[in-house]
């Protein structure tokens, strides 16, 4: 598996701005929350890792509004942004991605790392490419990870 980034100079004069994730099932040991903090760090199979997925940083988003059903409330969990740029590598990757289920970090605006979804209630990574973004003229996808957890993010310092 590979990163999501656009290494080539003047590909993105705008900057970029990062969001981590997995697939779910390279999680080898999960962490426990308490207080709205994770507790330790997530270790991963051998040859699995956090994957970089760099983005226009006016376009970083991450939402959980909570919801409420009959079992019980749940989140409607969301994080993404807009990546420059079309590639057989991006293209490889999403076409990779397109059945699995992923666990996400995000950096807020304070700062601090924030870890999304768990192994069991995993994200689905969803892309949508155009040809008139931010900037006009500029093509992209716009990368989200995206779905229902039973519970919100929480702050993963690791």
């Amino acid at each position: 598996m590979r990163d999501i980034v656009r290494k080539l100079p003047n590909t993105n004069p705008a900057g970029v701005m990062l969001i981590q994730w997995s697939p779910v099932e390279a999680v080898r040991q999960w962490t426990t929350k308490s207080r709205g903090k994770y507790t330790s760090e997530i270790l991963f199979f051998e040859g699995w890792r956090w994957f970089d997925l760099y983005g226009i940083p006016e376009t970083l988003f991450f939402r959980e509004p909570k919801k409420r059903a009959a079992p019980g409330p749940y989140y409607e969990t969301s994080a993404g942004c807009v990546v420059p740029g079309d590639d057989e590598e991006f293209r490889d990757v999403f076409e990779w991605a397109e059945d699995r289920r992923f666990i996400v970090r995000t950096k807020d605006h304070v700062g601090d790392w924030r870890l999304v979804a768990t192994p069991w209630h995993g994200l689905k990574m969803e892309t949508d490419f155009d040809t008139d973004r931010i900037m006009a003229g500029q093509r992209g996808f716009t990368v989200s990870f995206e779905g229902r957890t039973p519970s919100a993010s929480g702050i993963y310092a690791f």
